[in-house]
Order: C-alpha cells, then sequence, then structure tokens
C-alpha cells in the first residue's frame, strides 16, 4: 500500500512543487 509520504512525494513531483506544499493542498481537502 501506499504511505501518505509517498502520495504526497508523488503528487508534488508530478505537480512539480515542492513536498511541504504538497502537504498544505492535501491538508487543505
Amino acid at each position: 500500500m501506499t504511505t501518505q509520504a509517498e502520495l504526497i512525494a508523488a503528487v508534488a513531483k508530478d505537480a512539480g512543487v515542492s513536498q511541504a506544499d504538497a502537504g498544505r493542498v492535501l491538508e487543505a481537502i
């Protein structure tokens, strides 16, 4: 299974943003 950290890293890589920014986006949802 994919961990939340791995998911955030994947989103950050795809979006071209930092991992911290991706974390804030997921927290906002």
